[in-house]
């Protein structure tokens, strides 16, 4: 090969290489059937067919597909978990900061449970509820200006006392075994005596 056909050649080449367009096209393509990168849908062509796919609990047609590409979900609806609102007749207990007005308390546990939370699923999480306790003992139990008979145990559930007549009135205090319970006392303290049994 001579110079001249080198050269000629060489030149040809640039020539090609500077000709080349190296921009990347970009031509919208929604409506031509084929699903596309970042189509959800072309046509008939769908990603999706069923609302439940997207969590929701009814639907009431099929899902088209838009003049964009995109999936049409009016079809969709009766809520579905994560839209913060209980839906109690698909068996929701509660939808993200959405309890019910209800927590480990009102659900039956102790006092002394932490908050109540909310799993993905719309299920109650209770792993900082505590299950009330079975003592229903007493820890103290006492009557001002009166002694008990038989003294206080906490085993024993019923006492009496007797006081002067002069006295008119007494005070009945009592603690729980379980620092989570609570203790009522009727008649509301402190109470007026009448003269003869005063239940307590």
């Amino acid at each position: 090969m001579t110079t001249r056909t080198t050269l000629l050649t060489m030149i040809a080449t640039c020539l090609m290489l500077w000709s080349c367009d190296t921009k990347t096209k970009t031509v919208d393509s929604c409506g031509d059937g084929f699903m596309d990168p970042g189509e959800e849908c072309d046509g008939s062509q769908l990603t999706v067919t069923s609302c439940a796919e997207f969590g929701f609990y009814e639907q009431t047609g099929a899902i088209q597909c838009n003049s964009s590409c995109r999936l049409d979900l009016s079809v969709c609806g009766g809520g579905k978990c994560g839209d913060r609102t209980v839906q109690t007749a698909h068996e929701e207990d509660c939808d993200i900061d959405n309890l019910d007005d209800q927590t480990c308390v009102t659900l039956g546990f102790s006092q002394g449970s932490g908050t109540l939370s909310c799993t993905d699923a719309c299920t109650f999480n209770e792993t900082a509820c505590v299950p009330r306790s079975a003592n229903a003992h007493l820890a103290t139990l006492m009557g001002s200006r009166v002694s008990l008979i038989p003294a206080f145990s906490a085993g024993t559930t019923s006492y009496s006392a007797t006081v002067p007549t002069v006295v008119t009135g007494l005070t009945v205090t009592a603690t729980a075994a379980d620092p989570y319970a609570s203790v009522s006392i009727a008649p509301a303290q402190p109470m007026t005596l009448s003269p003869g049994a005063n239940a307590v």
